[in-house]
């Protein structure tokens, strides 16, 4: 588990050393618990595997470079680089050995990848889902009225994906009945897949989409999410957002970050990262700490396509995937006046 604070807790079997977290792993944006080894992507970008290597598993490629994603399986391990490109590795063994590491060459990008006992699938930009490795159940034959999906999760011999419409298909090994999808079921937002059942998360009936349209004003912009993440509201200034797109050499929208709070005025870049405190009005507001960034940063808002412009940036300009600060109110009770002054 990642803790609030980007801490990575582990516990249970630690037969193979899978749960000693080293010391020095620092804060991580992304976790992934296989059958024998751990994988955590750091606040930098590095991949860093602990536990049973007995296959090459923890054998993190020295060239792999900056990776925001991660899976780990039974016996080998996959990550998304910042372009893209899925890099697998593991599965070495007379028997072990299925292709769950032979990346299709024509794959291309990928938005998810995820490792199962012997095979491995992605989802590409335009929601197609690609399965490779072992097919001993079918679970690399992906149904042909399938259509785009939004998520998936290998198991031992079976497949499970969400489709845009929410509905949850599997298919592969059916031996428990860990392919029989419940007919009063009804739409879901995610999946995973284990050694011989499924488990789904249920939605509160049909699953709306709501594009915001969010526009700043002249000395603060507020912005009001729908639904809180972490914290009630994300801040970001504008200093900031135009340090990052000079270091990137190109326009970086605010919507990338989804931010709430935005302000501007004559501050310096990355300011609201050192305040302890703030207040707009008659409201204080408290810093909580950073937000770590994923690579749905790379992702257009409103379009949905994929340009892979973002993350890689951040990194390189910050050093870690990290912008904008978490805030919460300090009263239980006001309101977030917009074109007021800021003080900290």
């Amino acid at each position: 588990a990642v803790t609030t604070g980007y801490q990575l807790v582990c516990f249970g079997d630690n037969k193979f050393g899978q749960c000693d977290v080293p010391p020095s792993l620092g804060m991580v944006t992304a976790v992934s618990a296989g059958t024998g080894h751990t994988c955590a992507v750091t606040m930098h970008g590095s991949l860093v595997c602990f536990g049973r290597n007995s296959r090459g598993e923890c054998d993190v490629p020295a060239d792999l470079g900056i990776v925001w994603s991660v899976s780990a399986g039974d016996d080998h391990t996959c990550a998304i680089q910042s372009s893209g490109r899925i890099v697998c590795f593991g599965g070495r063994g007379k028997f072990r050995d299925f292709g769950q590491c032979d990346v299709p060459p024509d794959l291309g990008p990928a938005v998810s990848v995820s490792a199962g006992n012997g095979h491995t699938c992605a989802v590409k930009p335009n929601g197609q889902l690609v399965c490779w490795g072992w097919n001993c159940r079918g679970q690399c034959l992906v149904p042909e009225d399938l259509g785009p999906i939004l998520a998936v999760s290998a198991g031992n011999a079976v497949t499970c994906a969400v489709t845009i419409t929410h509905q949850l298909v599997c298919f592969g090994s059916n031996i428990w009945n860990e392919c029989e999808v419940p007919e009063t079921l009804g739409p879901v937002t995610a999946a995973a897949s284990g050694l011989s059942h499924t488990c789904a998360v249920q939605t509160d009936g049909e699953v709306p989409y709501q594009e915001h349209d969010c526009a700043t004003q002249v000395a603060i912009g507020v912005m009001f999410a729908e639904k809180a993440d972490i914290a009630p509201l994300l801040v970001v200034s504008t200093a900031s957002l135009q340090a990052l797109a000079e270091g990137a050499g190109k326009d970086i929208p605010a919507d990338r970050f989804r931010p709430n709070v935005i302000l501007e005025g004559p501050i310096e870049p990355h300011a609201e990262d050192t305040w302890d405190e703030m207040r707009i009005g008659p409201l204080r507001l408290k810093r909580l700490g950073p937000c770590a960034r994923c690579a749905i940063v790379d992702v257009a808002q409103g379009q949905g396509k994929r340009d892979n412009a973002v993350y890689g940036a951040l990194v390189q300009h910050r050093g870690q995937a990290v912008f904008g600060q978490y805030y919460r109110p300090m009263l239980r009770e006001g309101a977030l006046p917009s074109e007021r002054a800021l003080e900290v």
